[in-house]
């Protein structure tokens, strides 16, 4: 339930412990707010929906395009060389959906869309040689992206905690055991490694020659040091974990294929269970009396 306790204070109750609530709650989507009239008119239908922003959803055809019409009362302006103007600019804007990656590089790549970039449709760096190349014109900027992927113990959803998730040095080892710098550099070409959960761009961002030793510990990879962690926490053959992963991201799929294989040399077998997208979060919920893994974004 959630009540008010006074006029400042909003008291949340559930049913069941989630280290990571307090996340869900105040960040990302649910940290959304829904005024009531939106809620009664139906907040699914995206026509029934309200905002301050600078453009309004015109039409949306689902797998084809989101179609986005200028606010003329928006409420914002930018001024450039000293002259003030309404914005934005712009009278429509257009947001294609093109699923297949090679298609939307080529669409950028000859002119049909203007714009690529940002969380939602990000340019792979090994693009970039070639579309300086072919496109001398088009303007390029690299910049930091804030997405991060990383594998997590399946304990946020039922709240069930596995002896291996409670084990601070099996956690400790799984990290130490991983070649962060060799997946960065075979995957993306270059990915900051030690980023989360706060940015190298934020300032209270703490390099890492300034972290403590135990933390400086965890982003260096040491096979022989995280074996012998298993070891002595009881696990001197090992164990075996569950990975799902979405089989349509191949992206990640060659990185849970390197974490698989540097996993193993440290005596921890992945078996790693491809899956398209709805069965994998449908897997989150079963119980197979090992410790289950899966990929967030």
């Amino acid at each position: 339930s959630i009540y008010a306790e006074d006029k400042y204070t909003a008291v949340i109750e559930t049913n069941y412990f989630n280290v990571v609530w307090s996340d869900y709650i105040g960040a990302g989507w649910g940290s959304d707010l829904y005024a009531p009239e939106v809620v009664e008119a139906g907040a699914w239908d995206w026509d029934n929906l309200v905002g301050t922003g600078p453009w309004m959803v015109k039409e949306y055809i689902p797998g084809s395009v989101f179609a986005y019409e200028r606010n003329p009362i928006f409420y914002d302006t930018t001024t450039i060389n000293g002259v003030e103007y309404e914005i934005p600019f712009a009278d429509e804007l257009l947001i294609p959906i093109i699923i297949d990656e090679s298609t939307r590089i080529a669409a950028l790549r000859t002119g049909v869309i203007d714009y690529m970039g940002g969380e939602i449709s990000q340019v792979p760096l090994w693009y970039e040689d070639t579309l300086r190349r072919t496109c001398p014109d088009l303007k390029i900027e690299r910049l930091a992206g804030s997405q991060c992927n990383f594998i997590q113990f399946i304990q946020e959803i039922t709240g069930r905690v596995h002896p291996l998730v409670s084990d601070r040095d099996i956690r400790r080892a799984l990290m130490i055991g991983l070649d962060r710098e060799a997946i960065a550099t075979a995957v993306w070409l270059k990915a900051d490694t030690h980023s989360f959960p706060v940015s190298s761009l934020a300032p209270g961002f703490t390099p890492f020659d300034e972290l403590p030793a135990s933390a400086q510990e965890l982003f260096t990879y040491d096979p022989d040091l995280a074996r012998q962690m298993l070891t002595d926490a009881g696990y001197p053959e090992g164990f075996t974990l569950i990975i799902a992963a979405e089989a349509e991201d191949t992206i990640w799929v060659d990185t849970l294929t390197m974490v698989k294989d540097q996993w193993a040399k440290i005596g921890v077998t992945a078996d790693l269970r491809l899956m398209e997208k709805a069965a994998c979060f449908a897997f989150k919920e079963v119980e197979e009396g090992e410790v289950p893994h899966y990929h967030a974004w």
